[in-house]
């Protein structure tokens, strides 16, 4: 036994019952030890096998980061999301979908990770009635989601979520209405669960240049002036509806989305005039920013998957031209910026140049881990 004091070893001649009582010694020893064991093996055979959350045999909690997705600006520094979510997870067992995280309440506290076991980076969930949760290694599947807002926002057991949107000239305050892509993981591993939190916007600006050869005399200036985007038919812009967010409880995805319950819609943006001379928008990599009316750089637009060709009308020097932009162009979805470029020719005609299409990203992206041990 530790602690004892050491046994040194005689030679001296044992007798018969000496080796009897030793055996019987021995043999108690080793009831005791068996004895000893049972409960911890009624205990094993209680927890094997799987409960609500899963096998138990090897306990490994889920973990997730989360990230705010990337902006078009490529030198702006990374940001963490830095603030609550809720969350929703269901698992695939053979062919049942079953819940595991039931819109949890995830809070954020900067500067609070590794002050608990359930918070090892800022952020931390068991609250109230929510629980602990592991990885269930017998399952098919995990699909997880989550939104920085209300968990009332969500219906049809957490999966179909609703967001309210306006469209603006300046940039919407998104904190609460952030939404993730579809997180699925098959097969299972414990690695961690990295949710990307999406804005609801789409961001749309309009830029001009001309390949016409352009002196610094100001009477070859090129003035684009009552410059409309739209489509033909009006009142085909939402200005203010519902993004409506649907994700799938099993497979792969992606979530769905469409624009539900307009309350306003537009015929036309419009832009302030813009004037091309020697110095700018001669050629497309320096190509001029159409402001519009009362804003800066950007029409943050709802989301529109029901797109319909568009038509840009302007005066060019005082003559109306048009260009087209075709409705393959035109599906504004949530997160991605879209560029229009059209050039100025010779005999100041309009043509569609270029359509950039990106992601409405930082420059980088940063981990953030909340556990639940």
């Amino acid at each position: 036994m530790w602690g004892s004091t050491p046994h040194i070893a005689t030679k001296q001649k044992q007798s018969p019952r000496w080796a009897e009582k030793t055996l019987i010694n021995k043999y108690n020893n080793i009831l005791t030890i068996i004895l000893l064991a049972l409960p911890m093996v009624v205990s094993l055979v209680s927890c094997s096998g799987e409960d609500e959350q899963g096998t138990v045999d090897e306990q490994l909690s889920i973990a997730f980061s989360s990230t705010e997705a990337e902006t078009e600006l490529m030198t702006r520094a990374a940001e963490k999301l830095g603030r609550d979510f809720v969350v929703y997870g269901y698992k695939n067992v053979d062919e049942d979908e079953q819940l595991v995280f039931d819109g949890y309440a995830v809070k954020y506290l900067d500067g609070s990770a590794n002050t608990s076991e359930d918070n090892t980076h800022g952020y931390f969930y068991v609250v109230g009635a929510q629980t602990i949760k592991y990885w269930d290694f017998g399952a098919k599947a995990y699909n997880f989601w989550g939104y920085t807002g209300d968990k009332s926002q969500f219906t049809n057991n957490g999966t179909t979520l609703t967001i309210p949107v306006e469209q603006s000239v300046s940039e919407p305050d998104v904190a609460e209405k952030m939404f993730s892509a579809l997180y699925h993981r098959s097969p299972i591993s414990s690695d961690v669960v990295q949710l990307q939190f999406k804005k609801p916007y789409a961001k749309v600006r309009v830029l001009f240049y001309t390949n016409a050869t352009l002196t610094d005399k100001s009477f070859e200036n090129i003035k684009i002036s009552d410059i409309k985007f739209g489509p033909e038919s009006p009142k085909q812009i939402i200005t203010s509806g519902n993004l409506k967010v649907s994700y799938p409880k099993k497979g792969e995805g992606p979530e769905t989305y469409s624009t539900e319950a307009p309350t306003s819609k537009a015929d036309k943006l419009t832009f302030n005039e813009v004037m091309l001379d020697h110095a700018h928008g001669t050629d497309s990599n320096n190509a001029v920013t159409a402001v519009p009316t009362g804003g800066t750089e950007f029409y943050y637009v709802v989301p529109n998957n029901n797109a319909t060709s568009f038509t840009l009308s302007a005066k060019i020097d005082n003559e109306d031209k048009t260009a087209e932009v075709p409705a393959n162009f035109m599906d504004w979805r949530s997160n991605f910026v879209y560029t229009y470029i059209f050039k100025i020719s010779g005999g100041r005609y309009i043509e569609l140049y270029d359509v950039q299409i990106d992601p409405w990203k930082y420059g980088g992206s940063q981990e953030e881990e909340w556990k639940n041990w």
